[in-house]
């Protein structure tokens, strides 16, 4: 009786820690043997340079100011030096039904700043997506808590990128977030001054075909100008491409190692226009237990320094074998490790060794 005691005691400690706990690995690209680093906040910008980043979100994200967002980077504002919040605004009706969370932080004495526009555009599709959110599944009360978490994940997420990759959706996105970012030149000193972006999931994409799009804007111009790195959370390119893959045949090359990512593409040939000095960092972050995010094997060394960072930051239960992939999917902003990598770079993590000289190529099964 004794033992079985312990036995239960020792498996309900082990599930407790399993499940409030994250267990986080990473892995991220090799040059020469040699893991590559990346600079964060504290590297990017010098000590009375204000700090100016835009984020775009992914697919189920209807509004700007959503509380893990706003959350998530209160952390990265604490942890790289701006502890006070000196304004927050919501300003809406961008190209009818975009949003923007405008969130400026200070530092001790309030003199250098941090700039947070948080760029919405999900209302767009918000509207269309009732149309799935109704009773018209039967026996659905009897859905298991998983069961009706993963319809609602597909209702309101999935649908995001069938709508997206409509032309006329795309067009009221792109309008949407290039009238947010004239705003932000209009109504704060963003203007002249290095940027960094950040973006999840589908907002990645989203984004980079923004700026294609845009070119020859003022004010997309200077941001395509002033942009010192790109961090791109649930990297979802990958997926994504494939529709742009069949329309132009790229899907009939084999190898996925030298298929070219049009979303990328895109992107170099406005960077390309602009005759920068150097390659802009992309760092894409993916997560193994995350079903919706991908290693990009697709890189484009003349105008980005891309470097994959793999890493497992969702919460694992169950003896740490097991992930909810739902939770993995937006898993960066929700623990620590998040963060500070963005404040700090790469110097946060401690690599695992890992190689798969297969990893790019297609599985033969």
């Amino acid at each position: 009786m004794k033992n079985l005691v312990i036995y239960l005691a020792t498996i309900s400690v082990v599930l407790l820690f399993g499940g409030c706990s994250f267990k986080t690995m990473a892995t991220i690209d090799k040059v020469d043997n040699e893991f590559v680093d990346f600079a964060g906040i504290e590297q990017i910008y010098a000590s009375d340079e204000d700090v100016v980043i835009y984020y775009t979100h992914g697919m189920g994200t209807p509004r700007s100011d959503d509380k893990e967002t706003m959350q998530f980077f209160d952390a990265v504002a604490k942890e790289a030096g701006f502890p006070h919040a000196m304004e927050v605004n919501t300003y809406t009706h961008f190209a009818n039904f975009g949003d923007m969370t405008v969130k400026v932080y200070g530092d001790e004495n309030n003199i250098r700043k941090m700039y947070l526009f948080s760029l919405g555009w999900g209302k767009h599709l918000d509207f269309i997506e009732m149309s799935l959110q109704y009773r018209g599944r039967p026996f659905s009360e009897f859905n298991t808590k998983t069961n009706n978490k993963i319809n609602n994940f597909v209702d309101m997420g999935l649908a995001d990128a069938v709508l997206y990759l409509s032309p006329e959706m795309g067009e009221r996105i792109y309008e949407t977030l290039n009238e947010e970012i004239e705003y932000s030149y209009k109504k704060f000193d963003v203007a002249n001054k290095d940027k960094i972006l950040i973006s999840t999931s589908l907002g990645s994409k989203v984004v980079f075909d923004m700026l294609k799009r845009k070119e020859g804007k003022a004010s997309i111009d200077d941001f395509v100008e002033t942009l010192q790195q790109v961090f791109m959370t649930s990297n979802q390119i990958p997926l994504l491409d494939l529709y742009s893959q069949v329309k132009d045949n790229t899907h009939m090359t084999r190898d996925a190692a030298h298929r070219v990512s049009p979303t990328l593409s895109s992107m170099a040939e406005v960077y390309r226009n602009k005759s920068l000095v150097k390659p802009i960092p992309v760092i894409a972050f993916s997560d193994p237990a995350d079903a919706l995010s991908y290693y990009n094997c697709n890189t484009i060394s003349d105008t980005f320094s891309f470097v994959n960072v793999t890493i497992t930051h969702a919460k694992w239960r169950y003896f740490f074998f097991i992930a909810n992939p739902l939770e993995a999917h937006g898993g960066f902003k929700s623990g620590d490790v998040g963060y500070q990598a963005i404040v700090h770079g790469s110097e946060v993590f401690e690599f695992e060794d890992y190689d798969d000289p297969l990893r790019c190529q297609n599985n033969p099964n």
